[in-house]
């Protein structure tokens, strides 16, 4: 799988970022629901990130509030209208994980463990 980058945010020569740059990476996805300021604050711009590819159901065993979403199989795009869906290459964005959990894609792991997918990239805090 080919990781898209989106990324004027994320500094490509290097094998790590930082928080401020995973903070902007995380805002640049996301919807007006998506991750919580104070979840940015507090979790993400105080570490460094490192890009890694992980197995999703090793993540869902490690994080209990993703694996509750996660086995409910959940899409909160069921009501969405069809333009309104994550295009197919978002769906390969990197998910945000601290400490073993989930900050930022729920719903992408999901949706791409349903088309078959056993890994994500995935930034996790160093």
């Amino acid at each position: 799988m080919k990781l898209k980058r989106h990324i004027e945010f994320i500094n490509e020569s290097s094998d790590i970022n930082t928080g401020k740059e995973i903070a902007d990476y995380i805002i640049s996805i996301s919807d007006e629901s998506g991750v919580p300021d104070y979840s940015i604050e507090k979790d993400v711009l105080p570490n460094n990130f490192k890009l890694v590819k992980l197995d999703i159901k090793e993540i869902a065993g490690k994080d209990p509030d993703f694996n509750e979403y996660f086995e409910a199989g959940e899409d909160r795009y069921e009501d969405y209208f069809e333009d309104e869906y994550p295009a197919g290459d978002n769906l390969y964005n990197p998910v945000v994980i601290v400490d073993d959990s989930v900050i930022d894609g729920y719903n992408r792991m999901t949706m791409l463990y349903k088309l078959g997918e056993k890994k994500v990239d995935a930034y996790i805090n160093i």
